[in-house]
């Protein structure tokens, strides 16, 4: 989603408002006309341009939870 959302920059307003065609189409674009020729971890990589990592996912979660339950970042 991070990579969609840079390459179509409204997609969010685009779903508030019902239509889902500019992801599908990106999907399309970038996903689907691969079919089976790369591994998961290669179609990956060609679609976004970076390997699979936990970071977009856990920024997600911090900032759709974090404000809701008031929950502070732990240090690393």
């Amino acid at each position: 989603m991070e990579k969609a959302r840079q390459d179509v920059p409204d997609l969010d307003s685009q779903f508030e408002r019902g239509d889902f065609a500019p992801l599908l189409g990106w999907l399309r674009r970038s996903v689907h006309r691969h079919g089976r020729k790369f591994t998961p971890n290669e179609l990956l990589e060609r679609a976004t341009g970076k390997p699979l990592t936990a970071a977009p996912w856990i920024a997600y979660v911090r900032q759709k939870f974090g404000a809701l339950y008031a929950l502070q970042r732990v240090p690393s």
